[in-house]
């Protein structure tokens, strides 16, 4: 314990050390060897114990017994309690989840609340092996390889480098008491399976698969922190970050090997999904495959996160922007003069007599002036495209499909659905920010003048 706390300088002298204290044989452990080392390492000891009320009565011994314990060795004890389960159901969330969620959020403010600058928790060697079984079974790349930290953030995992075999001796040479948790040995956990039935078969073609497997983490790790760091600068390089979007360059992306770019996108999914929820293998092989592609494809990585690609860009963005966009896909009526938004654009529009030419600027995609009189009989609506559109452009006499200008301007397809179109009548007189058609030009016979300007 002296040499793993040492050797990655897990613990500073004076610092308040934050012991998780569930009262199973990995906490008690941990608990009486930071006592032994207490005086060494010149530390104070704190314990915190959660009631996650699971087990009914059981959970109600487990805080008995910690707190019995706590002052028997003199150690302060914070404990609270809750509802792990209903937790669970409102978000959503499995209980294990729910558990850790609750429990991580518990001994950071406790840890805050008394000034603990480090929260130990009872880690060992066999649950470093077993998380990293967990991810290969599930499908990972060298950050599931890498298993469980020793120090991340305020908490620290002084076990990882001792078994649980080793643990269980110490307590019974000491005959020091813990608690039992029966769920540790329930079936219905993918953990439990892999340390009841597949590391015992493993054990059968290496005995030491635990510490090779503890090795393999460790080695992992430190090749991570390297690919971190390169990550880290093609991110920053590649990407622009809105509050609830990513733009990613794709020329600069598309000239990445994959592992810088499956890192890139890892590191936007961080920014833009809950904490601790990452894409399969699957979604994010398929999100580069998507990005190498054609304009306008798009692709769910998770549950609301999304990915659309442009010409130049690509968006990955969260589904509530999509919602918002989609919930004003449907024709409306402009109000002029004044100001109409449609799927997150806004069109003004002005009326003026040609004794103000004044007014008038030099057209542009975005300023478009039609003769207001010749427009009286229909109603001017903004929408979005309809299948077999076309207009005749201004300054032509051929007409030409909608979607033709919306490929001569790089517009995304999946932005063209909800482009603001507008029309009078049936007939498209604009496709607002890119072409106005040739209908009801300003003339010298012109005597009322409407104005519109696509905003954004």
């Amino acid at each position: 314990m002296r040499e793993f706390i040492v050797s990655r300088r897990l613990i500073k002298p004076r610092d308040r050390v934050l012991v998780a204290l569930s009262g199973g044989p990995d906490s008690v452990f941990l608990l009486y060897t930071l006592l032994a080392l207490r005086d060494e390492l010149k530390i104070t000891l704190l314990a915190g114990h959660l009631n996650h009320c699971l087990r009914g009565a059981e959970s109600n011994r487990d805080e008995a017994f910690v707190k019995a314990l706590a002052k028997k060795e003199g150690v302060k004890l914070i404990s609270a309690k809750r509802d792990v389960a209903g937790y669970a159901k409102r978000k959503k969330l499995s209980i294990e989840t729910a558990a850790r969620d609750l429990r991580r959020e518990f001994l950071l403010k406790t840890a805050e609340k008394h000034d603990c600058q480090r929260i130990a928790t009872g880690h060992n060697l066999n649950d470093q092996a077993e998380t990293v079984l967990m991810h290969i079974l599930r499908g990972s790349g060298l950050t599931g390889l890498k298993g469980i930290p020793a120090a991340n953030g305020k908490f620290i995992r002084p076990m990882l480098g001792i078994g649980r075999e080793e643990i269980l001796k110490y307590l019974r040479v000491n005959k020091i008491e813990w608690r039992e948790d029966r769920t540790n040995k329930s079936p219905d956990h993918t953990r439990n399976r892999i340390r009841l039935t597949l590391i015992p078969q493993l054990k059968k073609y290496n005995p030491q698969v635990i510490q090779s497997l503890s090795h393999l983490a460790e080695s992992a790790g430190s090749d991570l922190d390297l690919i971190e760091q390169l990550a880290e600068q093609a991110f920053n390089q590649t990407t622009k970050i809105h509050k609830a979007k990513i733009n990613i360059d794709l020329s600069l992306f598309n000239s990445y090997n994959k592992g810088l770019q499956r890192n890139i996108l890892r590191l936007a999914v961080l920014h833009l999904a809950r904490q601790g929820v990452a894409p399969s293998f699957e979604a994010v092989e398929n999100c580069i495959h998507l990005m190498a592609g054609r304009v306008g494809s798009r692709l769910e990585i998770l549950p609301g996160l999304w990915c659309v690609t442009g010409y130049k860009t690509a968006e990955i963005f969260k589904a509530a922007i999509l919602r918002t966009v989609k919930r004003e896909a449907a024709a409306k009526k402009m109000t002029i003069p004044g100001k109409t938004a449609f799927n997150g654009h806004l069109i003004r529009s002005s009326l003026f007599s040609s004794q103000h030419t004044e007014k008038i600027v030099v057209r542009t995609a975005d300023t478009v002036y039609y003769d207001r009189d010749k427009l009286k009989n229909c109603d001017i609506t903004v929408g979005k495209r309809r299948p077999g559109d076309a207009m005749v452009p201004f300054g032509s006499s051929y007409e030409k499909k909608t979607k033709e200008f919306f490929i001569e301007a790089k517009v995304p397809q999946a932005k063209r659905d909800l482009w603001p179109v507008i029309r009078c009548g049936d007939r498209i007189i604009w496709l607002a920010g890119l072409r106005r058609s040739n209908h009801a030009p300003v003339t010298g016979e012109t005597k009322n003048i409407l104005k519109l300007e696509f905003l954004k």
